[in-house]
């Protein structure tokens, strides 16, 4: 028993690497595995610690799973034979797992390669491992759910799984028992369930040939509520076949109460409570991609009420009789029903009546909203902690009444809507929010067009924002799938992000603290807001750089923000600034940027901007101003900064007047020409061009007079931070010291012996060629060379001559390749509007109404598609010509 082990575990480990390596596309790993009889006897069990799956290509670096232990238990005379590595029981202990699904629908935990690929093993070989399984195990596992293309999350936490039963036969009973300490799940950005506990145990019998299980014994236990199944799921193929029917297991108000997470996290055990309520619903039909089941899902409450042992007052008269109905699988026939939903908040009454019906096609809604709350009662029907104050009054009285399509065309007469919704006096305050956060005064006006906000006024971290303007569209984006619209006027006194996002410094302008990573990360912008913002603001403050005087437009729409003719005070000088930032894709956002920048400190913008330390390290020692236009764009990391192989850049900076002080560089050039005034260099305003390509910096050659020495200058930067540039100086020798004409003297000998003679002229030609990394760069020092300067020249015209040629045929090349872009498109377009038609005559001519909302379904994926791609590229066109044009004018 102590042998046998060691005489297989090589040949099992080899096996298993093999079958994952011949399994999966991912970089797969593990620290330590075990063999053994002691821990299964009779049967080996093998097991994998420190095991990791990691993905490739767009999920490059995520990873899939970290499972801190995996147990294998094989059948004994299976590894015996060699032929087949029986599995029994399989135990997966201390696992985390984050699957995430992307926008458009790819998924990290596809990993399986496909039997084309070929990198599989040959077609005709058969896995050595067989799946006869008695039991799975999941001990203490971890996972994260995050579905961005259905804009739904989950996070489970602390979850035991057993089941067991015999999944070698065609029928079995499955036991299974399971525990989750922390369920969170989220929808369309709402909160359902926050940490709720969850046990389910239950006895399903399985027909495994048919994929069909049946409800037998069971009860699940959603923190308090118990709900218990009956019927049957079918899995034959990717349709879902379900009839299920699901009621609470009792009738009293406080396990249906246990679904407010607020209520129970805090002291629920002792709560008291009254008052009865059910939960009972069912579920018949195929779910998959495109279709929906049939569902009826009732809630009825009476006479609930709950009170604190040690607090004055009570949350009472609670009633609630909701049902939300889909009679079939189109699910605009769904009609969602709230009849009633009363409660009184230590006297402080609310109601809320809801019917909606036709939501997919056509909302059609009748709703009331009715409630007035003094918010510093609260404390007396819930136990808020000491540091806690909250103080305020709430006011609403809203009345809906019609159909999304009277809206639509504009007959706005044949909807109802009406009333207000104020918020006076708010306030807010705890130990992680000691300053608070104050609502002077919100009231929102609603009428079928529009919700006008007349007035919004608030303060938080010290910052301060007063809004007003109008929201449209408002009934579809709450009820249907429509974009909320609006314009608004933003402004404000000062904006301190620093203290809004938690990255405070008491001196935000020290340069020890420039572009810290601060906890600001990508964003999502909402793909179905279209909001106008008309800003001005006061002061911003973000990281360590302070603007002021800001004014321009804002827009937000299509998960994109365009900033159109943004103006504000910064870093010394003036800023004008259009672009776009783009979120389609928030795995890989883009940014693209005009800006017009004038007389910005040098200094102070090194200190401000990474990509200025990264692509101009100089920066540092130099004091003075510079004005530019920039054309700026690059994808983003997931903290907002460039990914520098992405970035391209161009543009022409006009400096003033510059000190250089402190140089390193420079320092180098002074000691290798015995020149001490090279220390410290004044130089006289010039020009500076320069284009980044795939963050490669090219700086075109340029003059400037430095410590009145003409000089040229020139080079390049790579994005390994690898730099090469040279510095033709005209050195007056007459100027010179002792130190500086022995060092040349030095240098002319070493010209002469290659035919230059420099002892007649009155100015010596010395070129700094500056090399290696930035960080640390190499000065080497030589007399220019008139013959080797004209080869250089020569070969330069060439070279320019063949560039310019190149360019010639690549403007040519990319001019035909345009048209055919151009044409592809307009191809494309037509061949997307045929599909459209299509889709539109296949529905007309569809014989059954399932087939009708299929290819319905359908027909609205690819016009919303179309509509956004067209959408998205005319803001990006409309972007590079502005560029073109801002710096073609500038020049």
């Amino acid at each position: 028993m102590i042998i046998l082990p060691f005489a297989f575990k090589g040949k099992i480990v080899e096996l298993i690497k093999t079958e994952i390596n011949n399994s999966v596309n991912a970089k797969v790993d593990f620290e330590d595995f075990s063999l053994s009889l002691f821990r299964s006897f009779p049967n080996f069990n093998f097991g994998i610690s420190g095991l990791t799956i990691i993905g490739v290509d767009e999920f490059s670096g995520d990873t899939l799973a970290n499972i801190g232990s995996l147990y294998l238990e094989l059948d004994l005379m299976s590894v015996f034979s060699g032929d087949n590595y029986s599995i029994k029981s399989i135990v997966v202990k201390d696992p985390v797992i984050r699957t995430i699904i992307l926008a458009d629908g790819k998924a990290n935990y596809d990993i399986a390669k496909a039997s084309s690929d070929s990198t599989v093993v040959n077609a005709n070989d058969t896995s050595k491992f067989s799946l006869n399984l008695k039991s799975f195990k999941f001990v203490n596992a971890k996972i994260i759910y995050d579905d961005r293309e259905g804009n739904m999350y989950a996070d489970i936490q602390g979850l035991d799984l057993n089941m067991n039963g015999d999944f070698t036969s065609s029928t079995t009973d499955i036991n299974l028992e399971s525990e989750i300490e922390a369920l969170t799940y989220k929808m369309d950005g709402m909160k359902y369930l926050n940490k709720a506990t969850v046990k389910f145990d239950a006895n399903i019998g399985a027909n495994l040939d048919n994929w069909e299980f049946t409800f037998k014994d069971n009860n699940l236990l959603l923190n308090s509520l118990g709900l218990k199944f009956e019927g049957k799921i079918k899995m034959p193929t990717d349709d879902y076949d379900i009839d299920l029917k699901f009621a609470s297991d009792k009738a009293d108000f406080k396990s249906f109460l246990s679904l407010v997470p607020a209520i129970y996290l805090t002291d629920f055990e002792n709560i008291k409570t009254s008052g009865k309520a059910s939960v009972s619903g069912k579920v018949k039909g195929i779910y998959n991609d495109l279709l929906m089941p049939s569902f009826d899902i009732k809630i009825d409450v009476s006479d609930g009420m709950f009170q604190y042992p040690d607090l004055p007052a009570k949350v009472e008269n609670v009633n609630i009789k909701a049902e939300i109905n889909s009679p079939e699988s189109d699910m605009d026939k769904m009609k969602i029903d709230v009849e009633k939903f009363h409660f009184d908040i230590a006297k402080n009454p609310m109601d809320i009546r809801l019917k909606l019906t036709t939501p997919m096609s056509d909302p059609n809604i009748d709703a009331n909203f009715k409630g007035k709350f003094d918010l510093a009662t609260l404390k007396t029907v819930y136990p808020l902690d000491k540091s806690q104050n909250l103080i305020g009054n709430f006011d609403v009285n809203v009345a809906l009444k019609g159909k999304q399509s009277s809206l639509d065309k504009g007959n706005y007469q044949e909807f109802v809507a009406s009333g207000f919704m104020k918020i006076m006096n708010f306030e807010y305050k705890d130990k992680d929010l000691p300053e608070g956060v104050q609502i002077s005064n919100t009231e929102m006006n609603f009428n079928p067009k529009t919700v006008e906000l007349t007035a919004f006024k608030a303060k938080y971290m010290g910052s301060e924002i007063e809004s007003n303007g109008s929201l449209s569209n408002y009934i579809d984006y709450a009820f249907g799938d429509g974009t909320l619209k609006g314009v608004l006027n933003l402004k404000s006194g000062l904006l301190d992000i620093n203290k809004i996002l938690g990255t405070s410094s008491d001196a935000p302008e020290k340069a020890d603290t420039a572009n810290k990573n601060s906890s600001m990360e990508a964003f999502q912008v909402p793909k179905n807001i279209d909001f106008a913002m008309n800003a001005t603001i006061g002061r911003l403050i973000y990281d360590n750089i302070n603007i002021s005087s800001i004014y321009g437009k804002v827009v937000l729409a299509n998960s994109m923000i365009s900033l159109d003719n943004l103006n504000m005070d910064m870093l010394g000088g003036k800023l004008n600034m259009s672009g776009l930032y783009n979120s389609t894709n928030i795995q890989s956002p883009e940014v693209a940027l005009v800006l017009g920048m004038s007389n910005f400190d040098v200094k102070k913008s090194y200190e401000a901007f990474n990509t200025i330390k990264n692509l101009a390290p100089i920066a540092k020692y130099i004091n003075g101003t510079f004005s530019s236009i920039v054309n700026f764009n690059s994808k983003l990391d997931k903290n907002m900064n460039p990914i520098y192989k992405s970035l391209n850049s161009n543009g022409l900076l006009k400096f003033s007047n510059l000190a250089i002080k402190g140089s390193p560089t420079f320092s180098k050039i002074a000691n290798a020409l015995k020149y001490d005034k090279l220390n410290n260099l004044d130089a006289k305003p010039f020009n500076l061009q320069f284009d980044v390509v795939d963050g490669n910096l090219e700086v075109k050659p340029f003059n400037v007079i430095v410590n009145e020495i003409p000089t040229n200058v020139s080079g390049t930067m790579n994005i390994d931070q690898t730099i090469d540039y040279k510095l033709a100086m005209e050195l007056p020798k007459a100027k010179l010291g002792s130190g500086a004409n022995s060092a040349l003297n030095n240098l002319s000998n070493q010209a002469k012996s290659i035919g230059v003679n420099v002892d007649n002229s009155d100015v010596i030609n010395v070129n700094a060629y500056i090399t290696g990394k930035a960080i640390d760069p190499k000065v080497k020092i030589a007399i220019a060379n008139p013959a080797q300067d004209v080869k250089d020249q020569l070969e330069k015209q060439v070279k320019n001559e063949i560039d310019k040629a190149k360019k010639q045929a690549l403007d040519e090349a990319n001019k035909l390749k345009q048209q055919a872009e151009d044409k592809a498109l307009q191809l494309k377009k037509q061949a997307e509007e045929e599909a459209i038609k299509a889709k539109q005559k296949a529905i007309d001519n569809a014989k059954s109404e399932l087939e009708k909302q299929k290819l319905e379904l359908e027909k609205k994926k690819l016009e919303l598609e179309q509509k956004k791609k067209e959408e998205a590229d005319k803001l990006k066109k409309k972007l590079a010509d502005e560029a073109k044009n801002k710096l073609k004018g500038w020049r």
